[in-house]
Formats: structure tokens, sequence, C-alpha cells
């Protein structure tokens, strides 16, 4: 007893060696592609989407979390996932006119004819030429003029009171005498033989309607003048557009034939009526062009930029108790009173339709490149960070109008929450391939487009990979598993529904993964091909049934014997389901 003792005690082992911790709680290394980190392989080797080969991304790499997903810093930067911070600010609505520059009106004059006459000269025998006020532009001759005058000259010397001027001297007056020219006969009792037709304003002569020697009628037209040192522009703005313009809004203005310059003007017009076809209406804008660079016919481009409020709408200047001119916009006074332009009366603000904006509030705004649109909705995607790392929320949220390149918010974000302005549309696809709830499958299901997902012709050669991997699902045999879906995605292509779908499979890298919900779905194409066209399947498919492998239903598969072998469950249930039907039994009895 005392030797075994002291035996025991020299060589009895040493204590069991605990495991290792990096061994025994050491993850799997995962492989990703820096293009598309949505895909996640157990080892090396080729992107299944691009083709470029994997890096591996160690213990940080991208893992589910419910309805978000989880990203390392390692696996942000690979991505190039960038954030920014929800904001409230000045939004402006920007819109970019096309419009034709063209004469002002109430800056043209026509000179007409006020009796019969003879065109004796032509001092301006050509358009375009530029005149003062008070040039001379014709001489003519009329008989009618010389008898008006010499019935003056007749009363002045025969006449003892100045009644019997009275009617000579307004005759001269209307037909263009000027009241020194009335003066200069009276003086000197002696007519003038031609009459100067002066010019009424000064501009350029945009239109000539006689030549020397012409006999003219009375309202016979000589000349248009045009003052061209401020013209108007006529733009075309959009039906949907009309909210942002209003009466009185600054627009900025560049000429088409005159690089870098630029004009600033006044909306002093929108018109009431909107063309059936184009679908615009006419916007007129009031231009001041001292040195004449604006020519009428000209093509220029607008700016016109809208202030917006917290609910979208437009910010309009704070104008109670201002009178403003109705032709003028420009002229905006404290009281009523006349417009120092045309010397009509100012007419109050909220007549013209500028009542100022009940709210003032800056919106909140979210970079457009965030925004993920899907027709009737729009999904951001909310940055939090968790543990070190990161994860992804998307959320739906309610847009106002766009704003330059940001969006007004109308509801389901917060001032100070971080939304993805840079790779939204890889986290998205992420979410897809997951069949979690993502910009397109709001539900977070994965399921097969409307329609056959295997074109007609792919049938028959995927049956044949399918069916091999059916068994190794059956036989829990993962390396056989991976290479029928490789071998699949070959033929498959790179787009597509059913490519997605099996790099999907590809990506999920585990039995389980691959068995729910990725193979199911594939089944359901597969299928649905044979019973769209069993002739052009060989040999027997047996449709097989499972009622356990979702708690609200049960999944189908093909197989090519009749013994069952459950591929969802593998040898822990190898022959749970039933056999339903042989899909191509009728093939034998085809015409």
């Amino acid at each position: 007893m005392a030797g075994f003792l002291i035996g025991y005690l020299l060589f009895r082992p040493g204590p069991e060696p605990e495991s290792s911790p990096s061994v025994s709680r050491e993850t799997p290394e995962a492989w990703t592609c820096s293009m598309h980190p949505q895909i996640q392989l157990p080892s090396s080797g080729k992107c299944p989407i691009c083709g470029m080969d994997l890096i591996s991304l160690g213990e940080g790499h991208l893992e589910e979390y419910g309805a978000t997903f989880h990203l390392s810093h390692t696996t942000k930067a690979l991505a190039s996932i960038q954030t920014t911070p929800v904001r409230r600010g000045e939004a402006q609505r920007e819109l970019r006119l096309f419009g034709k520059v063209s004469y002002d009106e109430t800056r043209l004059k026509t000179i007409s004819a006020r009796f019969p006459a003879r065109i004796e000269k032509l001092y301006v025998n050509a358009t375009g030429i530029q005149v003062k006020q008070g040039d001379h532009l014709a001489s003519v001759y009329s008989q009618d003029l010389l008898a008006a005058q010499s019935d003056l000259v007749s009363s002045l010397k025969f006449s003892a009171g100045s009644d019997a001027t009275q009617g000579p001297r307004e005759q001269l007056r209307q037909w263009g005498f000027s009241e020194a020219d009335i003066r200069s006969i009276e003086s000197s009792l002696t007519v003038q033989e031609f009459l100067e037709i002066d010019a009424p304003i000064g501009g350029t002569v945009v239109g000539k309607f006689i030549q020397e020697g012409d006999h003219v009628e009375m309202g016979t037209h000589f000349f248009t003048i045009a003052d061209l040192t401020h013209v108007w522009i006529t733009l075309d703005v959009y039906e949907s557009d009309l909210p942002w313009v209003h009466y009185g809004q600054e627009i900025s203005i560049r000429p088409e034939g005159s690089p870098g310059r630029k004009f600033t003007g006044i909306v002093s017009l929108i018109y009431p009526e909107i063309d059936s076809v184009t679908r615009t209406a006419k916007v007129r804008v009031s231009i001041p062009n001292p040195d004449r660079i604006l020519k009428p016919g000209q093509f220029v481009r607008g700016v016109l930029s809208a202030s917006l409020n917290a609910e979208g709408e437009i910010i309009l200047a704070d104008l109670t108790g201002k009178w403003i001119s109705p032709m003028h916009p420009e002229v905006v006074k404290d009281g009523p009173g006349q417009c120092d332009v045309c010397g009509m009366d100012l007419v109050p603000a909220r007549e013209m339709g500028l009542e100022p904006t009940s709210s003032v509030t800056q919106p909140l705004l979210v970079p457009g490149s965030a925004v993920l649109r899907t027709g009737k909705r729009a999904v951001v995607y909310i940055e939090h960070p968790l543990n070190g790392a990161f994860h992804y929320e998307g959320r739906e949220i309610e847009l106002g109008v766009r704003a330059g390149d940001q969006f007004v918010v109308l509801s389901g974000l917060e001032a100070g929450e971080r939304v993805v302005n840079q790779g939204a549309f890889k986290i998205d696809s992420a979410m897809q391939i997951q069949a979690k709830p993502s910009m397109m499958n709001p539900e977070g299901q994965l399921s097969v487009q409307s329609g056959p997902v295997i074109p007609g012709e792919l049938g028959p050669q995927i049956l044949g990979p399918y069916l091999k991997l059916q068994a190794a699902l059956a036989a829990d045999d993962l390396p056989t598993t991976r290479n029928q879906v490789a071998t699949m995605m070959e033929l498959a292509g790179q787009t597509g529904a059913l490519a997605a779908l099996l790099q999907s499979m590809r990506a999920a890298g585990t039995l389980e993964g691959i068995r729910r919900p990725f193979f199911d779905q594939l089944s359901a194409a597969v299928i649905e091909a044979v019973k769209s066209d069993p002739l052009s399947y060989q040999g027997d498919l047996w449709l097989m049934h499972c009622p356990m492998v979702y708690e609200d239903g049960g999944a189908d598969w093909l197989q090519a014997a009749k013994s069952l072998r459950n591929p969802y469950f593998g040898s822990a249930m190898a022959t749970c389901g039933e056999v339903k039907v042989n899909l191509t039994s009728h093939r034998d009895h085809a015409p």
C-alpha cells in the first residue's frame, strides 16, 4: 500500500489542460467582397457577383440583428458607408426656366399720320437707328396743314379778339405742332410749308412703314420706337412648378448670346392660362437693360429660388400693410399712392396674393442620396452605435418637396439622427438577400417574382444540380451542397431573380442558412418550371411535402426517387414528410 501510494504521487497524470480560450471561442473566419459586403463566405475565393477576390474580415464581419444589420468598423470602411446628421436649415426650391426676350410694351411708341400728307423727306430711313426724344424723323407736306396755318394768320390780322384764334390753334396742336411752333407762326404771321415729325421718346426705331414721296392718309403708321433700356422676358413654367412662383419674386437671368452676363428682374405677371399642349404657363419678368445687351427674340435661361418652411410651403416676405404697383412690382410703399413709373394707383399686397406665410420654421432636411425611393415609398437607413460597432435600421419616411440636393422631411425622422448618405443601396441589398425588410420588400419576405423565376430553356439544365443539392442537404453534406449551388450559379448567370436567390444561398454558408428560407424558394421555382412544361424533363420527378418546416406551414421539394429523404432536416428527420405526386407521370400518355 505504501509503495502504491508513493508511485501514485510520483507518476500520477497532471491536470487536464483547459481548452484554449482562443480555440473554444474562436469565430470562424469570414471572407467578403470589398464591392459587395453582403457576401459572407467561410473561406477564400471569388465573389459570386463580380468575380473579385474575397478578403478576410477576421472576427469583424457582418452580422444579423433582427430587422437591422450590424457592421463592424472594418466592414463599414470596406463598404464605404458614410453618414450625415439630419438637420434643420434653410431650404431653397430652385427652378431652372427657359424663355425669350421681348419688348416692354409700356415703352413702345407708334407715330401715325394725323392728317393726309405727302412724305417730303425721311431723316430716319432704316430700322434699328437709335434716336433721342425730339429728334426729327421725317418732314411732311399737307394742304390741310397750310389751310389751318392760314386760318390762324388771318384770325390774327383781321380779328380784334383772341377767341377767333382758339380754333386754328387747337387744330394745329392736335396735328403735332408744338407750342413754340405755334408762337413762331403768330409772331411772324407766316405759314410753314412743311411739318417736322419728331420722336416722342428716345429709343430704337424698330418699325418704318413709309418711304419718301409716299402719300398717306390720316392714321397711317410712320414709325415704331422701342425704349430697350427696359425689356420683358417671358418664361415657360411647368404646371407642377407654379406653386413656387409668385408676383414680385426676384429671378436671375442669363442670356444665351452673352456668356458670363447676369441680370436680375422681378416677376411682374403670371398669365392666367396654361397651354393645353405643353402644360406650361407664361411668366413675365421685367428686366432693366441699360446697356441694351438683351435683345428682343433672344433666348435666355432663368433661375428662380423660393424659400420653404417646415411644411414644404413657400415663404413669402412679410408684406403686411405694404402697397404695390400692379404694373411695376419693384415699387413697394408703406401706404397708398401712385406708382413712380406709370402713375397707376398702388394696391394692397394681399390683393396681389402676397399674404405672409403663417409658418417660417426651418424645415427638416435629409440628403437626396440618402433616400431610396420606390414610387410611393421612401426609405432611409439610420445608423446606431452599438458595442463599438454599428447597426442600421431601415425606416420609411414621408418626403416633402426636393430642395436642391436635399429633401424636406415631413415625418419619420428627428433632427440629430444619422442617416446613411453613401452606401445605402449596399445595406439595402444585404437586407434583401437575408429576407429582411428592405426598400422593395417592406415585409421582409424573399419571394419568387411573379411569373416563373427559371426561364423555360434553363429549367432542364438546372434540374440535375438541383436534385444533387436536395440529396446533399438530406445527407448533411455541406461541401457538395456548396458545389451544386456554385454549379447552378454558373448556369443562371449574374442577373435576374434566380441569380439573386442563388447568391443568397452561397452567401448563407451553412446548411441551416441554405435550407431556410432559400432552398424552399428555389424548390418552388423548380416545381413551377416543371409544372409549366413537364414534357421537357426526363425521368420521374416526385413532389414531396414536409408540414413541419415552418410553424405556419410546410414546404415542398422534388426528388428523382420515390423514397423520401427530407432536405430541410437532414439526418435528424430524414423521413419526415409525404409523397404527393409524380409531376411527370402524365408525360408517357402525351400524344
